[in-house]
């Protein structure tokens, strides 16, 4: 841990090998950044974006109320440690799927359609 002011997110996670994140924007922000991640959903919205985080092929999803929570996480985080190969696969994954530039879409969208309304 060294001084200074903290690292702005998308910097620490291109920075980052594995990420452990809850189900919200930050796994989007992973995705974008090619960081592959261990999801642990902490609210009843964030379930369904964790599985098709998972399914997509950007990381683990688990479930932190599970009974079987501990021994699932620690062999989740051993397989991304062990498994450079697949991590590369995640972070290409989550890069092609998304590239960070939505807003921009959308706000290019908004200008445009209001413009053609005067």
């Amino acid at each position: 841990v060294g001084n200074g002011p903290i690292p702005p997110l998308t910097e620490a996670m291109r920075r980052a090998d594995i990420g452990i994140l809850a189900g919200g924007t930050s796994l989007h922000e992973a995705a974008a950044t090619g960081l592959p991640s261990l999801c642990l959903p902490i609210a009843a919205n964030q379930f369904e974006r964790a599985g098709h985080f998972e399914s997509a092929g950007l990381g683990i999803s688990l479930d932190p109320a599970d009974p079987g929570f501990d021994q699932q996480f620690d062999t989740a985080l051993a397989r991304l440690v062990s498994a450079q190969a697949g991590r590369q696969d995640m972070a290409r994954t989550g890069q092609a799927l998304v590239d960070g530039g939505g807003a921009r879409r959308v706000a290019t969208h908004l200008a445009a359609l209001i413009t053609a309304g005067t």
